[in-house]
């Protein structure tokens, strides 16, 4: 269809940075746009994404309605709840595969350190803005509604009873935010590490 082509191919912002996956299994410089975009238009401290739902890499130059499309092909919506430091810590160690210690998950809002062995919420540090998180701090959360409806990794979002489902497609805030905010340098990095 000629419309849904044009459509497709519309420019709606630009980027000066390839953003591209993680080779290490950590954080991604295309998970952490992602997470920053949806944790600026939710307004929440920290924001998650599955990595494997991440399905393309966005590359330098004009940023069509396609490119955000390919990068986000599912009709995920954006949840909000409120989640603590141990809650996210066992998050954390949910999300770490293996014994190479690849992270499933993207943030936006928080450092954090993985001890082997993987897995276990014991070895899971967590730092804002430079400071360590304790178990007690609460965060609002963004995320998508594949991980509270029982996607993998997704357990601990169960937790909160009064998470709210806002059923704004997060493709239509990527697009909204690359549109007010278009990519002038690689988001910081470093923000799930490995202490090894």
């Amino acid at each position: 269809n000629e419309q849904v082509q044009k459509e497709m191919g519309r420019q709606v912002s630009e980027s000066a940075a390839d953003l591209g996956p993680s080779k290490a299994g950590l954080d991604s410089d295309i998970g952490n746009w992602f997470t920053d975009a949806m944790r600026r238009q939710s307004g929440a401290d920290v924001a998650f994404q599955n990595t494997a739902g991440i399905r393309s890499d966005m590359k330098a130059g004009k940023i069509t309605v396609r490119d955000v499309f390919q990068v986000m092909p599912f009709e995920n919506t954006l949840v909000k709840l409120t989640l603590t430091g141990e809650q996210i810590r066992r998050l954390m160690a949910d999300n770490t595969q293996g014994e190479k210690g690849f992270s499933k998950l993207q943030v936006s809002g928080l450092k954090v350190t993985l001890r082997a062995p993987y897995g276990d919420p014991a070895g899971v540090t967590l730092e804002r803005g430079g400071k360590p998180v304790a178990d007690t701090d609460k965060f609002s959360v963004a995320t998508n509604n594949y991980l509270t409806t029982g996607g993998t990794g997704g357990r601990v979002f169960n937790e909160d009873k009064n998470a709210e489902d806002t059923m704004i497609p997060i493709r239509d805030l990527l697009m909204k935010d690359i549109a007010a905010n278009p990519v002038k340098t690689l988001p910081a990095g470093g923000r799930i590490i490995r202490a090894d």
